[in-house]
């Protein structure tokens, strides 16, 4: 602009110039120094109004400045003890559903007693409840559990996620089957029972106090050394005169909130409350409905899954010895009552570490390409068929057992190995399922059966068409593993949205909430408000896909084909992560088994790792133009930060849906019939040939990074894509989407192999090893 105007008055006097240049010169000076003090304003309005920010216009010296600040840098929230030991609960006004929700006027009892106390021994005695004892908050939590309803259980049948799908005809329903009536309002003269028994229910069934309890029985009683036996619960007899005296006080507290609210079935007597009417054993099954129940540790070998190991059925109630010459040796298991249930399954490990599948016989073709696959390379971990009654045949038992030893035959001249042998048990716990949960663990849901009830202490669990090119341990020895007892891996970034509307609003009271954190120090493992206003820069990845998916909707961020897991750490993650799937307003929420697996960690309070990369697609490098191309396959791979490829979903062929070629060679095709002369070839190119191990792309991680197409095997084919190009506002600088590897050639070979084998393996060629029961 000062150019342009000193151009116009080139035709002026010297001296009139002059003045010009010395005006605009003031003139330039003053708008630096305007612009000084203002333009960091208007950077902050149009950056906050680009991301629809409400506090768009205040400037740099308005009180939101320091809120500006921390969007510019963020600091990260204090962690969860120190701002909840902030936090001063206020009293409680509803009739309490909850034993934890009595403790805010229990707390104001003791504080205004110790003012008015000076007596040493008794100010001992009165101590705020997050202060005492843990031994004494569980027997404080699980005994009035009993007294406030004696008929409280977590079964999936009473238990709501979402109460405003229930009608007059669901209340009636669970009335009648549980003997219970869902209010106290008078049913014969309230017109309006039901409506109004719906807040009530709603607090009293809600999913988050079925999850309260279960976090809380994991604060008891699965730890390494609990605070205090499951029994101890169940008998007063052997407080200590301390604990006598605090419970009671408790127990007053209690009784005097019950009469605010009329309610008068509670007991006044505390040695006389009716958690003595129950026992350790009922607890379990009430806890987790899904196990069958027993009464007793005797019982409990009616429980024990049946185990084949080598051929042979071990008796009802025992377990393989595992360093015993004889592989058939076993010996009974015995229940250790002073343990949970969970901490039993624990003792009953056959191994430390090992590998779990699952599936029924429509994949029993997939389940011996993926044997014979592990024997190709070498596998050494054990492998676990966790099943239950009618999912696999006897015949089929008889196939897997004979893949996993026998001669392994391969038509191929290319291959050439030794074929390990493989230590594979069948892990049957059709006897371990309540009988009312048995159908519902059908299809993509009996992967929580094999997750919760496998017998290693540590596992990784994989579909049944998922290859790993690398050794099982590294699994195991990953960072994320080794900080989090947990490896999970991402899905493709898509930008499908979450089904129905509700499904956030539903997971949002999964977490532990504010009793519960402040009183027995469990807390939510994400910072919920934290991520959801923050940049995704500067978020982790388990908090950007948390992100993605509570606040985007976005319905695809794990994908579970290979999953490791230390079930000494993780048991109930797996739990809640099963109760979601299985409930009836839940179940759809999600495709599969897939964001049910996190949303039980986030569900449980227990931290989480994904691998940071994103997944992948291999195959042949299609270049589309100078610096762009794509590589198109119906398998999602996952690579590691060093470029190596660790294991792929979809199988080692070029389509995994069986049949599949006469459908697209019968539907006129253009592509398929451009590529393929007959439909024999096209079957042995689905079927019989090895998908192809030259490139990978390494998906960008963006909504546009993957294409599908709909004319190769059932639509199940998707492309990754590549480019290189100019950054935005810039003649020179270049930047990638996606990222494109090329494997070496011992890779490839690797790769191809273990391909080839499960392309070719034909289950003709399986003998059948004779049963012995």
């Amino acid at each position: 602009m000062l150019r342009r105007a000193l151009h116009s008055r080139r035709s002026l006097w010297p001296h009139t110039r002059k003045s010009w240049i010395i005006s605009l010169s003031l003139v330039s000076i003053l708008l630096l120094i305007i612009t000084h003090f203002t333009s960091h304003d208007r950077v902050i309005m149009v950056q906050s109004k680009q991301y629809n920010n409400p506090i768009s216009t205040s400037s740099r010296y308005s009180g939101y400045s320091k809120n500006l600040t921390s969007m510019r840098r963020p600091v990260r929230p204090e962690p969860w003890d120190t701002l909840i030991s902030k936090v001063e609960i206020p009293l409680f006004n509803m009739e309490p559903v909850s034993p934890l929700e009595i403790l805010p006027q229990y707390d104001e009892d003791i504080k205004n007693k110790k003012l008015n106390n000076w007596n040493p021994t008794k100010l001992k005695q009165l101590k705020k409840f997050d202060l005492l004892d843990d031994s004494i908050k569980c027997k404080f939590y699980f005994r009035n559990l009993f007294a406030m309803d004696m008929n409280w259980s977590n079964d999936l049948d009473i238990i709501s996620f979402d109460i405003n799908d229930h009608d007059k005809e669901f209340y009636e329903k669970i009335e009648k089957k549980f003997n219970i009536q869902l209010s106290e309002i008078d049913k014969e003269t309230d017109s309006d029972y039901y409506s109004n028994s719906t807040r009530y229910y709603k607090r009293k069934y809600e999913i988050g106090l079925a999850f309260q309890r279960m976090r809380i029985y994991e604060s008891c009683f699965m730890h390494e050394t609990p605070p205090i036996e499951l029994s101890e619960i169940f008998n007063s007899n052997n407080d200590t005169d301390l604990e006598t005296t605090i419970l009671t006080n408790l127990h007053e507290t209690y009784s005097e909130i019950y009469s605010m609210v009329e309610h008068d079935d509670y007991l006044g007597d505390y040695q006389q409350s009716n958690f003595k009417d129950s026992n350790q054993f009922d607890l379990e099954h009430r806890m987790f409905p899904f196990i069958e129940s027993f009464s007793n540790a005797e019982e409990f070998k009616n429980v024990i899954p049946r185990i084949r190991r080598n051929a042979k059925l071990l008796p009802n109630g025992h377990l393989p010895i595992l360093n015993s010459e004889n592989k058939t040796d076993s010996y009974e298991f015995k229940y250790d009552s002073t343990k949970s249930i969970w901490s039993n399954w624990q003792l009953m490990s056959l191994a430390k570490r090992g590998i779990v599948l699952s599936f029924a016989d429509e994949h029993i073709t997939w389940a011996l390409k993926l044997l014979a696959t592990l024997r190709y390379q070498n596998t050494k971990l054990p492998i676990q068929i966790v099943m239950k009654d009618g999912e696999i045949s006897r015949e089929n038992i008889a196939k897997l057992s004979d893949a996993a030893t026998g001669f392994l035959h391969l038509d191929s001249s290319d291959v050439n190995a030794t074929f390990t042998e493989l230590d594979l048990s069948f892990i049957d716990v059709t006897n371990t399922l309540s009988t009312n949960y048995k159908k519902s663990f059908e299809k993509f849901k009996s992967k929580w059966v094999a997750t919760m009830f496998n017998l290693f202490e540590e596992f990784i669990f994989l579909d049944i068409d998922t290859i790993s090119y690398v050794d099982m341990d590294y699994y195991f020895n990953t960072e994320q593993y080794l900080d989090s007892g947990s490896l999970f891996y991402r899905d493709r970034t898509l930008t499908f949205k979450l089904p129905e509307e509700k499904c956030v609003g539903i997971f949002e009271g999964i977490s532990p909430k504010l009793f519960e954190a402040k009183y027995f120090h469990n807390y939510p493992v994400i910072q919920r408000e934290y991520v959801l206003e923050q940049c995704e820069k500067y978020l982790t990845i388990e908090e950007i896909l948390f992100r993605r998916f509570f606040k985007d909707k976005f319905a695809f961020q794990m994908e579970s084909g290979l999953l490791t897991i230390d079930k000494n750490q993780h048991i109930l993650p797996l739990v809640m992560g099963s109760f979601m799937h299985l409930a009836r307003k839940v179940g759809s929420c999600a495709y599969g088994d897939k964001e049910y697996f996190w949303l039980g960690f986030v569900a449980a309070g227990h931290k989480f790792r994904f691998d940071e990369m994103n997944p992948a697609a291999i195959g042949k490098y299609d270049k589309k133009g100078k610096d762009s191309g794509e590589i198109c396959a119906i398998q999602l791979a996952h690579i590691s930060s060093d470029h190596h490829l660790l294991w792929l979903n979809g199988g080692g062929n070029n389509c995994k849906v069986d049949g599949e070629y006469k459908i697209d060679w019968k539907s006129n095709n253009a592509y398929v019939h451009d590529n393929f002369k007959s439909e024999k070839e096209l079957q042995d190119y689905y079927e019989k040939t090895p998908v192809p191990c030259d490139f990978a792309i390494i998906s960008d991680d963006n909504g546009d990074s993957w294409g599908q197409r709909s004319h190769h095997c059932h639509g199940y084919e998707w492309c990754a894509r590549y480019s290189r190009e100019l950054k935005d506002y810039s003649y020179s600088a270049r930047q990638h989407r996606g990222t494109l590897v090329e494997f070496s050639k011992e890779e490839r070979d690797y790769i191809y192999y273990s391909n080839e084998i499960w392309a070719i393996y034909d289950q003709a060629w399986t003998g059948s090893l004779e049963l012995i029961d």
